[in-house]
């Protein structure tokens, strides 16, 4: 039977480190949970979620990579397979305790008995965490509090009697991350090992949305032989909602004053709100739809915009979440790839400087190495 097991009970990470669990090698992986938190300083912690600050999630298998992505791209993971944004304390105020939660599955939903993770075709799997809570801003008052950062981890296994015997797994991987040009096609060669489930473009740099960034796919196989994609990207970016069947939407606790300005980290943004947590003040938020807010706050009753930084809760509906785009295989029977010897995914760029990735998702077979 399936049963959830915790691996990790608020394990205390230090500034930078490779958090690292033996996974047996025995029974039916279907996913892991992760559950992290760091607390802010004492004066602020602007602009820096804890996901910015995973560098990568992975489980492997001495040098077989069957999952690897970096925090952000886990929680948009967690989005597409729950349907709904994990539960992340995203906090600038001082003192706080943020959080961060995704969901990593070697399949297509929780409990899924036809694609999982056979442990008993590995050698020595091990989930890893490559963590730098530096990464955007020093340790200290205005950063994370040294020392505070806590692991908790809950893996979803089948180890009894009577356990599915899944043929496939679902390999997520990033393949492929640069910095964009501000023109020119940027290409990768994707492997040809085992079908497509789902092909997932992120491109991040203030003030653009995905579709201003990368503005052009084309997917073409073996030099042309076959052409799968060849389309403006704005067509799959403003067409999310439609797949997934609403706005996502997510919150924050933004440490501003009056005309100050917050990445938030998304694109699309198609409605936004802001409530100072100060009772004496009213806030509202503009020029918003490329992911980059503005704030008026101003003091309630006084006339006068407020200078002083305080916390201020937003939320908003996003149609680009990540600032991504995605293409999903699974529902047309997954893209039959391996007969190809080459696949080549070719990216136009029109904005220099955005922190660009590829994430595919493949079923590939549980086979012994």
């Amino acid at each position: 039977m399936w049963r959830r097991s915790t691996i990790a009970n608020r394990e205390t990470l230090t500034d930078t480190e490779v958090w690292e669990y033996k996974l047996p090698t025995s029974g039916i992986l279907n996913g892991v949970f992760f559950h992290i938190q760091n607390t802010n300083g004492s004066t602020s912690n602007l602009d820096n979620a804890i996901a910015q600050n995973i560098n990568s999630i992975e489980v492997i298998d001495g040098g077989r990579c069957l999952f690897s992505v970096t925090g952000e791209q886990a929680e948009l993971l967690s989005l597409l397979a729950a349907g709904v944004p994990g539960r992340s304390v995203i906090s600038e105020g001082a003192d706080d305790v943020q959080t961060m939660t995704a969901l990593i599955l070697f399949g297509h939903g929780l409990w899924d008995n036809e694609l999982g993770l056979d442990l008993s075709k590995l050698k020595n799997p091990r989930v890893r965490v490559d963590v730098d809570f530096t990464a955007v801003r020093a340790a200290g008052v205005t950063g994370f509090v040294t020392g505070s950062g806590r692991m908790s981890a809950v893996v979803a296994i089948n180890d009894g009697a009577g356990a599915p015997s899944p043929g496939r797994f679902l390999k997520s991987a990033e393949i492929k991350r640069w910095t964009t040009a501000a023109s020119g096609d940027e290409t990768t060669q994707g492997p040809v090992d085992g079908p497509w489930s789902r092909l997932i473009v992120r491109a991040h740099v203030a003030n653009n949305n995905v579709d201003d960034v990368l503005t052009a796919i084309k997917l073409t196989f073996d030099s042309g032989q076959l052409v799968a994609l060849d389309e403006r990207t704005q067509w799959a970016a403003d067409g999310f909602p439609l797949w997934f069947g609403s706005f996502p939407e997510f919150a924050w606790t933004l440490f501003r004053a009056d005309t100050d300005t917050r990445d938030l980290r998304h694109g699309g943004v198609v409605s936004i709100g802001a409530m100072p947590l100060l009772d004496t003040d009213v806030a509202a938020a503009a020029t918003f739809e490329a992911g980059r807010p503005t704030f008026n706050v101003n003091v309630l009753g006084a006339g006068t915009t407020q200078t002083t930084d305080g916390d201020i809760f937003v939320h908003a509906k996003v149609a680009h979440p990540f600032n991504a785009f995605l293409y999903d295989f699974k529902d047309q029977g997954l893209l039959e790839v391996e007969a190809f010897q080459r696949a080549d995914i070719v990216l136009t760029q029109a904005v220099a400087a955005a922190a660009a990735s590829i994430v595919l998702q493949q079923e590939m077979e549980n086979t012994e190495v």
